[in-house]
């Protein structure tokens, strides 16, 4: 995998580089903005992105199925970022080749280009809590233990993950790691969810129309306002928008789709089941005539009916077609076999009605009966309502297979996303009552774990747009039955995304003070003068001349360090890559600043550069210590890859050992962001290399002004440290600390949820899931649910069952609803079909 991004990596880099050299002498703010993307795309690729892929590919194999089945969230996400970074290769060539043309629109490519370069950093940061996740699961697995969850520095963990900013990857970027013939669709639906939710509020249906019409327009030709819109609402909406966007598919409208796109079906019969007993043989029994007594869904409300629909593409023997307009004269006779299907949507959210864009054409393929469950819909009905219903309708089919047109021989269970749940749990609960139980199982990117554990496949939730985190959440929340206790606990504050020093933590200033000796409101004092990098739209006309230049890196969100420089002597961190061998980076440590955070810390001399700073925080005006007044700490050898370079403190300039074309390149790379609309700035946050005074390397840095120092893997202490972090100008967004406490991941996490093997079939016992027959699991490789199959997929095996996974390319969760619009969806619905064949032994 790792040799998979190496190629790519270089080619982004040169390009990145011969852009910079362009761009660097430009007048205009586009060509500010260009500039500061391609330096920020280098900081990315050099910084985070590689070093992370280089720790994470090593333990990829261990996760898989097996070899012949490579698949896990940690393959899904190192899929994205390859998918990024390829967009942005592309973007980089064009923008390469174009850049000197009259008719190049820059003002577009300069927003598209940030777009993606956002986007990358925040891939960046997914990196890092996916490899610190690998720590918190046990060897091989993709959850989280269980245990490891109450741990608060796990704790706080997921509460960065989840209060990562989404804007970018909902706007320009949108469903980016899909094939393109997923972009439309998807756009689709974002607009559609966004003007949606602007006319939500309307009392009358027509009043919504018009409102999501009227507002379609503007969310279509503003991305950024998209994907605000967007991300306010999955955070804080309830899940009665959830039902009500979603069953969109139910309208008249939407339902003449089908009719026209798919296959004609001459029987499509709706079936109200009578709430009665139903008494079946059992099977395995030492007595033939031993009779199951299986009783109607009575759960949360009592005895009611269940609607099933009965589909196939031809009438068959013994079906009974009352809503049809005439009478077929030509019936085929009894299929011997039948297939029962279960709609996803989150247990709370559609019918068989609007799945029926993949089912008639499930039913021409296959040209069997097929039965679909409408079952009843939480968060009125959670569980175990909607399985009561689906066991019930499964008996009945048994009972009942001449009305059917079904022979009674072969049987298979069919479903997608929830519905995959609820038909894996219906042949549990058949087993258990010992009734006959159905050859196989076909079961699409299924839920299997009803639960919050985190896993690096569920990170993809953040970016997902028919799956977003919030969304998710809450529909397990109500299926679980605590839909009222979650929104209850969360809808008081809504989510704000903020600058990431705002987010700091109150034990973080104290634990701040205590470890690096700051006492008063000197802390306070540093962090006004930090800030983040602001969008490049936002730049004014750039200070090419650089009289004053501002940077930061904050090490973590717990502690900082800061230096006051003058732009004078900001040159002078600025260097020029060489590919000799005997020239070095001088690189002056700097220890942590006294209690006064205004004097200056003597250094020990080593040889004849001088590095100048400023001492004073307090004064309004710079006091420039003298050369012959500084003494110099010992050198520290700094490498940029596999350049080396030399930088003169005693003069303010950089000597080159080489002449390299590239070189004056390499300069920009590392001050580039020094140049930004931020004036009168005097204060330097730089990092320190020593790790005595309990930080934490690893955590967030911000600042996208400073320069990236890289060090040699010759000290360790240092190496090590930005290895794994993020550091540099780097650090994603986070929302309040005030609002964390309101996380719907962390209170879906501490509600009470019971393990029942029933609601998560990964928790079953070994009993019950020996029992299971057969099963195939159609996943997809960017699934934020691709490791319930998979981790389920392992345990059946080892288990001795029969399973399979096929994990799909390219495709989001619910590409089966796609199948008329994509190419590629198609396919991956016929590969369900072919599953569906194998466990009935159909000829194709």
């Amino acid at each position: 995998m790792a040799k998979l991004f190496s190629s790519l990596f270089k080619d982004l880099r040169a390009l990145s580089l011969s852009n910079i050299e362009f761009f660097q002498h430009g007048t205009s703010s586009t060509h500010a903005k260009f500039h500061q993307s391609f330096v920020m795309l280098f900081e990315h690729l050099d910084r985070g992105i590689q070093p992370s892929i280089e720790h994470i590919a090593p333990l990829l194999s261990k996760y898989d199925l097996s070899p012949d089945t490579q698949a896990n969230g940690y393959r899904s996400l190192l899929k994205v970022v390859h998918k990024c970074c390829g967009n942005l290769l592309r973007l980089s060539r064009y923008i390469n080749v174009n850049r000197s043309s009259l008719f190049f629109r820059g003002n577009f490519y300069s927003k598209e280009l940030e777009a993606y370069v956002i986007c990358l950093g925040q891939l960046r940061a997914t990196l890092y809590y996916a490899q610190k996740l690998v720590a918190y699961s046990e060897e091989g697995s993709l959850f989280a233990d269980e245990d490891n969850l109450e741990d608060p520095v796990v704790e706080k963990l997921m509460e960065e993950v989840e209060c990562l900013s989404q804007n970018c990857f909902y706007g320009r970027c949108l469903g980016f790691q899909f094939c393109e013939s997923m972009h439309r669709p998807l756009t689709t639906v974002a607009v559609a969810m966004a003007s949606f939710s602007e006319g939500y509020l309307e009392k009358t249906h027509f009043k919504q129309l018009t409102a999501s019409v009227v507002n379609s327009g503007k969310y279509l030709m503003n991305p950024e306002l998209r994907a605000e819109q967007i991300v306010g609402v999955t955070r804080t909406a309830n899940v009665e928008f959830c039902k009500n966007f979603w069953g969109i598919t139910e309208s008249d409208i939407m339902q003449a789709v089908p009719s026209l796109v798919c296959p004609a079906i001459k029987v499509n019969e709706v079936i109200h089941l009578k709430p009665e007993q139903l008494e079946l043989p059992a099977v395995n029994s030492d007595n033939p005539r031993e009779m199951v007594v299986i009783t109607p869904p009575c759960a949360h409300t009592g005895p009611g009916p269940v609607k099933v629909r009965l589909m196939s593409y031809e009438p068959r023997e013994g079906q009974e077609l009352r809503h049809s307009r005439q009478n077929p004269r030509h019936r085929l006779p009894m299929s011997s076999s039948l297939l029962i299907h279960c709609h996803g949507g989150g247990f709370v959210a559609q019918s068989s009605k609007s799945h029926g864009i993949y089912l008639r054409q499930w039913a021409k393929d296959l040209n069997i009966p097929i039965l679909s469950i409408d079952y009843s819909l939480a968060p009125e009905q959670p569980f175990p309502r909607a399985l009561e219903e689906c066991f019930f309708a499964y008996a009945w089919a048994l009972k009942n297979c001449a009305k059917l047109g079904w022979t009674g021989e072969t049987l298979c269970l069919a479903g997608d996303s929830a519905g995959g749940n609820l038909m894996i749990s219906t042949a549990m609960r058949a087993a258990s009552f010992g009734i006959q139980i159905p050859d196989g199982i076909m079961a699409a990117y299924p839920v299997v774990l009803v639960r919050y554990t985190p896993s690096p496949a569920r990170i993809l939730a953040l970016m997902d747009p028919l799956l977003p985190v919030g969304i998710m959440m809450r529909c397990l929340a109500a299926y679980a039955g605590i839909s009222q206790k979650f929104e209850n606990s969360i809808e008081d504050e809504p989510f704000e995304v903020i600058e990431a020093e705002e987010a700091l933590h109150e034990d973080d200033i104290f634990n701040y003070k205590i470890k690096n000796g700051v006492k008063g409101d000197n802390f306070s004092s540093m962090t006004s003068s930090c800030h983040s990098i602001e969008s490049l739209d936002n730049l004014d006309e750039p200070d090419i001349s650089g009289v004053s230049k501002r940077c930061h890196s904050i090490e973590s969100l717990d502690t900082m360090e800061e230096l006051d420089i003058s732009s004078q002597q900001s040159s002078v961190l600025e260097g020029i890559c060489a590919d000799s061998d005997d020239d070095i980076t001088v690189l002056k440590r700097v220890q942590h600043p006294s209690e006064s955070m205004g004097e200056m810390e003597e250094l020990t001399p080593d040889n004849s550069e001088e590095v100048l700073l400023l001492s004073s925080e307090e004064e309004e005006d710079y006091d420039i210590v003298k050369p012959e007044e500084v003494v110099e700490p010992p050198q520290e050898e700094v490498k940029m890859n596999d350049c080396r370079l030399r930088v003169s403190i005693s003069d303010g300039h950089v000597h080159q050992s080489q002449t390299d074309q590239n070189l004056s390149v390499m300069d920009s790379v590392a001050g580039s962001l020094t140049r930004s609309n931020m004036s009168d700035t005097k204060h330097l946050l730089i990092q320190d290399g020593s790790v005595n005074h309990g930080q934490d390397p690893t955590k967030p840095t911000t600042n996208h002004a400073s320069r990236p120092i890289r060090h040699s893997p010759s000290c360790p202490e240092i190496s090590d440290t930005l290895r794994y972090g993020f550091s540099g100008k780097f650090t994603p967004q986070y929302t309040k600390e005030s609002h964390r406490k309101f996380s719907p991941l962390q209170m879906f996490r501490k509600l009470p949820i019971v393990k029942n093997p029933y609601m998560s079939p990964y928790l079953a016992p070994d009993e019950m899931l020996k029992c299971l027959p057969p099963i195939k699991l159609v996943a997809c490789h960017l699934d934020p649910l691709l490791d319930d199959s998979v981790m389920f997929a392992r345990r059946l095996r080892s288990l001795g069952n029969q399973v399979e996974l096929h994990p799909v390319d390219d495709l989001p969760h619910g590409f089966l609803n796609f199948s008329t619009a994509s190419r590629e969806a198609r396919l991956a619905s016929d590969v369900c079909v072919d599953k569906i064949r194998q466990i009935l032994q159909l000829s194709t």
